[in-house]
């Protein structure tokens, strides 16, 4: 009787175990593409701290925007930038790539009115 029972514990265990696994192996894994998007925003976010996106836009300085960007993404990614004053706003992108647009309202102050940053990414 206390055989049967450990070997119907033991079953138990090793079916835990084998679900455990086969659940960690099959969880969806994050995209290279969804990660670049992140780290875009979070790239505009810590531009937003040190107060560099503020004077980029103010300044529309879509080159040292673009450099500043560039030292914070992958090197395997490439990115387009510019800074609009109107929600249109287009730039040329590769047309064989999906690409990934991230876009940041810059509020405005008594001197000037507000911008939209607009990053596209894509890897190369």
């Amino acid at each position: 009787m206390v055989k049967g029972m450990l070997q119907t514990l033991e079953a138990s265990l090793g079916a835990v175990a084998l679900l455990s696994v086969l659940l960690l192996i099959n969880q969806p894994q994050e995209t290279e593409s969804i990660s670049l998007s992140r780290i875009t925003y979070e790239c505009l976010q810590d531009l937003v701290q040190d107060g560099n996106l503020f004077y980029y836009s103010e300044n529309l300085l879509e080159a040292n925007l673009k450099t500043s960007l560039q030292t914070c993404i992958p090197a395997t990614a490439d990115i387009a930038v510019r800074i609009c004053m109107t929600a249109v706003c287009t730039t040329t992108v590769p047309g064989d790539r999906d690409v990934f647009s991230v876009s940041y309202l810059v509020a405005g102050s008594t001197n000037y009115n507000p911008s939209i940053v607009n990053v596209w990414v894509w890897l190369k």
